[in-house]
């Protein structure tokens, strides 16, 4: 009978202790992921335009405080356009870009972040933005910058490694466009196609969803959409990014989320604001106040 409960507890603990693994892998899974990430973010003077802005801001203050970032600028030749790619293993590299009209505004590069001054940005910038932009247009002026492995290069855009995932975030105010006719992502895969890759979109739609946006639907898989931000609270969006992030670069399965939710942002339960302290404030219990 003691031996019993001895093979018993054993097995309850194995049992626990995998359980606990299935966990901190979804938890940790933006841990040492490797990536270029660029966000692309529309400031179209859309009704609701203001709120939706101040939304993506807090949004992209805090999404990437539990990713992995280098520690410095990456060493770029200002000659050759050579880039340090040691700098860049198991790193996220962020970089953010505003477009509104027919362009983007700002030539991503990843030698130099600019997310210390980019959430600003989203609110404050003024282009004398119509209400809607003509999308194709838009990602013609990106693809520009995409379209040889030179200027790439100098925007250390690290293009012929396979272990790093490139992913685009969209947020779109609209879920229309003034396109005539059908706009194409497939000038984003120009060089990244000659070497087997491509890059990945995520799609944050502002004031609409995926069933409302015929054009949206036909650029971007739903599983790689969240839900409308404007209506969901921003700890349940940054934790949808987190997954499809996760989720594109192979950190977890279709099956896993990356858990629990974000401990980052206000919520209004506890009174005061939660504190942005970095990924030592995640803990694996949801209902846990912060530490």
């Amino acid at each position: 009978m003691h031996l019993k409960m001895l093979l018993l507890i054993a097995s309850l603990l194995v049992i626990s202790e995998g359980n606990r693994f299935s966990r901190a892998k979804a938890t940790r899974c933006t841990r040492n992921l490797q990536a270029t990430f660029v966000f692309h973010t529309d400031i179209s003077s859309v009704p609701g335009a203001e709120e939706y802005r101040a939304k993506a801001q807090q949004v992209f203050t805090l999404v990437i405080k539990n990713f992995d970032v280098p520690d410095s600028n990456i060493d770029l030749d200002d000659d050759t356009c050579a880039y340090n790619r040691d700098q860049m293993e198991d790193k996220t590299l962020f970089y953010g870009s505003i477009y509104a009209n027919e362009s983007g505004i700002g030539v991503p590069t990843f030698c130099k972040s600019n997310m210390p001054s980019y959430p600003g940005t989203i609110t404050s910038a003024d282009y004398k933005q119509a209400p809607q932009v003509t999308l194709q247009k838009v990602v013609d002026s990106y693809t520009k910058w995409y379209n040889t492995e030179q200027k790439m290069d100098c925007h250390c855009f690290d293009y012929k490694n396979p272990n790093t995932t490139a992913i685009i975030m969209w947020t779109p105010l609209s879920p229309t466009s003034l396109d005539a006719g059908p706009v194409s992502f497939a000038g984003f895969d120009k060089i990244y196609g000659n070497y087997g890759g491509s890059f990945k979109h995520i799609v944050m739609p502002m004031g609409f969803k995926w069933s409302q946006s015929t054009l949206w639907q036909s650029l971007v898989p739903k599983e790689q959409w969240t839900d409308n931000a404007a209506e969901v609270d921003t700890n349940t969006i940054i934790q949808q990014i987190w997954t499809i992030t996760c989720r594109l670069a192979g950190h977890i399965d279709t099956s896993e989320t990356a858990e629990p939710f974000n401990p980052y942002a206000p919520r209004s339960s506890h009174g005061n604001d939660w504190p942005i302290d970095g990924p030592d404030q995640v803990t694996d219990d949801p209902n846990s106040p912060p530490r």
